[in-house]
């Protein structure tokens, strides 16, 4: 006996055994969105396969996954972001205001300001304001 609902044809196409051949389209499919999606949870919430299952199925692929806790950013965008970063702070003197400024974590605003070479002052410190002494006419 055969389902008639979408969701019990989807169950049940989960339960039966698959072909090598389904299987491996399973896992082309299941390649790309992950590929989109960079994430196993919105990978198994877009095709309604659980996590695990998700995770299996790519592992069996071959699928190459990201490190967990990591997301991948371009070299472009990573370059913009430090930029930015560098701009607010210019203006703000802190790293923890330019974090929670930009959006991003503390440690991320440090090694960013690093990599583009902006100095920082001691934590806690705002940068010294010298005083420039003004001009002696001469009597």
């Amino acid at each position: 006996m055969t389902p008639t609902s979408t969701a019990a044809k989807a169950a049940y196409a989960r339960k039966r055994k698959r072909t090598p051949e389904e299987t491996a389209a399973l896992v082309a499919a299941l390649a790309v969105v992950y590929r989109r999606t960079r994430s196993l949870a919105a990978t198994a919430a877009e095709t309604g396969w659980s996590t695990s299952a998700v995770q299996r199925f790519l592992d069996e692929g071959g699928v190459e996954r990201q490190a967990p806790g990591r997301r991948a950013i371009s070299p472009a965008a990573r370059a913009e972001r430090a930029e930015r970063a560098a701009r607010v702070y210019a203006r703000t003197g802190s790293v923890r205001a330019t974090a929670k400024e930009v959006g991003i974590s503390y440690g991320h605003v440090s090694r960013l300001l690093t990599e583009v070479g902006v100095p920082k002052h001691r934590p806690g410190r705002r940068p010294r304001q010298v005083a420039v002494p003004e001009p002696v006419e001469a009597r």
